[in-house]
């Protein structure tokens, strides 16, 4: 084919084009990392306020106990919390994230610190003046405040990464479209001027190696993904498993794959899954999630969080496929706060018994 003036204008008003378009892409990329970057700043925040709100209980809690006993261990392990609550206070990026409430909670800190500081040392020569001074109306209503500060300050940070996920999802469509139009531009490109030098066999060629790519890609996005996924027939049996369900069971794929997925379960719960998939079947739901004990290879169980989904081909359920997430360490976590909450309310109790 002869390259004319004419396929050089177009091949130069293409790459003009592409330029222009990477260039847009490239500078909305940057807006997503800087999204990407105050939407974890947000949580991160989330979690210290989480922290600093918790260390104020186990603070009270070490107060309480030094009063209660007069052992010198309790006032050191309260001033040990106070030094680590300031800590996590001093460490809330309220200016980046622009979130006035979180300030209001931790000048609230350190008000709760110092009163528990206050009381510390009155325990040292008065018990009763101290024990007066915990359920004084003044440590009440700081706790009221401190604890409507939280959650002031967790919704408003929770609105704010709301409104970043909002606009990061505005991003990526926004590049999604760029990237199409500049997709679009090559191919035009591609058949204006090579359309004819490589014809059909160029063009099958190219085919097969995007599918090619394509499929490993989303392979390895399936195997190497962080959470477990996998998926059974409409009888429950796994025909597909991932690397991740492989490492947190011990299970070898051989060792899973054809067996039910009730033999993965604990007996009292397998009820429990099998309506659940029942009725996700009989009444069409999109999709159902629940946490539950997962049996695995060393003879333990771990929690996992389960969402389900139903596999069509052709308008048919296949299948189901399912995404599953190890939370044993999460719901460890949980379980200690709910003690110290409950040890804390009896403490509380017993203060209020003395006054």
């Amino acid at each position: 084919m002869k390259i004319t003036k004419y396929h050089f204008a177009v091949f130069a008003v293409v790459l003009m084009a592409s330029v222009s378009i990477l260039l847009i892409i490239r500078q909305n990329q940057n807006r997503s990392a800087k999204n990407s970057e105050l939407i974890n700043q947000n949580r991160k925040n989330l979690f210290k306020i989480d922290s600093a709100f918790y260390g104020v209980i186990k603070l009270e809690l070490s107060t309480q106990k030094f009063l209660l006993t007069g052992e010198s261990s309790f006032e050191k392990e309260a001033v040990k919390e106070m030094a680590e609550v300031k800590k996590m206070a001093g460490e809330i990026d309220s200016n980046e994230t622009q979130n006035l409430a979180s300030d209001v909670f931790i000048s609230l800190i350190d008000e709760k610190i110092s009163l528990q500081s206050d009381i510390i040392e009155l325990a040292k020569t008065s018990k009763i003046e101290a024990a007066k001074l915990i359920g004084g109306k003044e440590n009440e209503q700081l706790s009221v405040f401190l604890y409507q500060s939280l959650k002031k300050s967790k919704d408003d940070y929770i609105l704010k990464v709301n409104e970043l996920i909002k606009k990061g999802e505005s991003l990526n469509n926004l590049n999604f479209k760029t990237s199409l139009l500049l997709y679009l531009g090559s191919i035009l490109l591609i058949v204006l001027i090579l359309f004819q030098l490589f014809r059909n066999k160029w063009l099958r060629n190219l085919a097969e190696t995007e599918t090619l790519a394509t499929e490993t890609k989303y392979k390895n996005l399936v195997e190497d993904s962080g959470v477990g996924l996998l998926t059974t027939d409409l009888s429950g049996y796994i025909t597909f498993i991932n690397k991740r369900i492989t490492f947190f069971t011990g299970f070898e794929r051989s060792e899973i794959i054809g067996k039910h997925f009730s033999s993965l379960i604990d007996s009292k719960w397998e009820k429990i899954i099998n309506d659940k998939f029942k009725r996700q079947f009989q009444q069409k739901q999109n999709e159902w999630s629940l946490e539950f004990p997962l049996k695995v290879k060393s003879g333990e169980t771990i929690w996992v969080d389960q969402s389900s989904v139903i596999v069509s081909e052709n308008g048919e359920p296949k299948g189901f496929q399912c995404i599953i997430k190890d939370i044993t360490e999460k719901r460890r976590i949980q379980e200690e706060m709910k003690n110290i909450e409950i040890e804390r309310e009896e403490n509380q109790f017993r203060f209020q018994s003395i006054l």
